[in-house]
Formats: C-alpha cells, structure tokens, sequence
C-alpha cells in the first residue's frame, strides 16, 4: 500500500511539474507571438528608438534639450523631449537642425530605426547601381529618403571638424 501512495504521489508531482512546464511553454508562445505581430506592424523600431534616446542621454551625455526624437508612438518616461511624427519633412528638417548649429570640437549622432530599402540608382552615382533608401511614415504621399538626400543633409551640411556618427536600423537598406 505505502509504494501503490508514493507512486501515486510521485504521478500527481510529475502532473504538477509538467503543467508548469507547458504553462511556461504557452508563456513563450504568447510573448512570441507578440513580438512577431509588433514586428509586422513596424512597432519594434519605437523600442530600439527608446533604448536609444536612454543610451545618448542616461549613459553618453548628451542634454535631452540637445536632442530631436521623430516617431510615430510616444517614448516612454521621455518628458520634455522634442518629438514629432517621422515624416519626410521632419526628418529633413531634423537632419539640418542636427548639422546647422554645430561647429569645430561638436559631436553630433544620428540615429534612424525604421523600414529601408533599396531601388534603381536615380543619378549613376552608385557602383551597385542602387540607391538605399529609408522610408518616413508618410511613404505614400511624400516618397522615400534617398541615400543621396541624407548626404546632402547630414554629410555635406557638417562644418570642419565637427564629428558626425550616424546609425542606421533599416531592414533591406544598406545605408
């Protein structure tokens, strides 16, 4: 009788045990399945915008005033951060206030995390024979960012010695 108990007890444990196990399971699952569907809609790059803006101002230094943050849901615990939606416009707009004001000795840092890809070289100027291209949110009204436009913008627009870093989070692009 003792080992018919134990072995039904040591059953009821094992039970127990694997339904923690599948309730993990189905945990993963979910979160998963999350993700994946914040990936569809394009959701993932307003986290790493997050992180960023807590690397350049919590770990780096710069002054939160000293920075412009264009996306298209609120950052979390940003308070009086500038931001405004990723249009085109803005975005131009963004990359002439990052270079305009800066002079020698400044250290400026660009950072875009979005959709890109890449199309047919609009000017000959690629040896690949494609130009990378981001695109803003207003994709379908206002048309995609050339890698061209944000050499003009950002590259030839930083003064003598100003130092200019510039990351780019973009599936498909190559920029």
């Amino acid at each position: 009788v003792v080992r018919v108990a134990q072995a039904y007890f040591d059953v009821l444990a094992a039970e127990d045990t694997l339904g923690a196990a599948q309730a993990t399971l189905d945990a993963f699952s979910r979160q998963l399945e999350q993700a994946e569907k914040r990936f569809e809609v394009g959701l993932i790059a307003v986290t790493d915008v997050q992180e960023m803006y807590a690397l350049v101002t919590e770990h780096i230094g710069y002054n939160s005033r000293d920075v412009r943050v264009l996306s298209d849901e609120p950052l979390i615990g940003s308070g009086t951060v500038h931001s405004e939606s990723p249009t085109k416009a803005n975005i131009f707009a963004a990359m002439t206030w990052l270079v305009e004001g800066a002079s020698a000795g400044d250290s400026c840092f660009f950072f875009f995390a979005g959709h890109g890809h890449h199309m047919p070289d609009v000017n000959g100027d690629e040896i690949s024979g494609m130009d990378q291209v981001l695109y803003p949110v207003d994709l379908t009204s206002a048309g995609c960012i050339l890698d061209d436009h944000i050499y003009e913008r950002l590259v030839r627009g930083v003064p003598p010695g100003v130092r200019l870093t510039a990351v780019v989070d973009a599936c498909k692009s190559g920029t």
